[in-house]
């Protein structure tokens, strides 16, 4: 959607510090006049378990009706959960989720932590 005859910066605002709702966060970011916004993995209504295919579209529906771009999704997941037997195939379940979410959003970047130690097991 920007292109270089767009007068506001190619920045883009994360969406779950702009309110509890993200269609809320959407209005505060065209009113803060950038092109972008990221989306997080673990806010109420952004969450790939809490959008269909419907969801999706409708997300991305509202956020080009503002003028702005879906550049990205936060999956700020606990890197220890990938070591946890007990967690690990929950986190991996999230994490492939959120990028299978990451796809239909238009192929944007996941942003994620891998553990530093022992994280070749993961």
């Amino acid at each position: 959607m920007s292109d270089s005859s767009d007068p506001r910066p190619a920045v883009a605002v994360t969406l779950a510090p702009l309110g509890p709702d993200p269609r809320t966060g959407l209005q505060i970011a065209a009113a803060l006049a950038v092109r972008g916004v990221q989306v997080s993995a673990g806010q109420a209504g952004t969450r790939a378990r809490d959008l269909d295919r419907s969801g999706r579209r409708d997300l991305l529906i509202a956020a080009r009706r503002l003028e702005l771009d879906v550049v990205g999704i936060d999956a700020w997941f606990k890197p220890e959960d990938l070591l946890d037997p007990a967690r690990v195939d929950d986190a991996v379940t999230a994490l492939l989720a959120t990028i299978e979410l990451a796809s239909d959003l238009g192929a944007i970047p996941v942003s994620t932590r891998f553990p530093a130690e022992g994280g070749e097991e993961a």
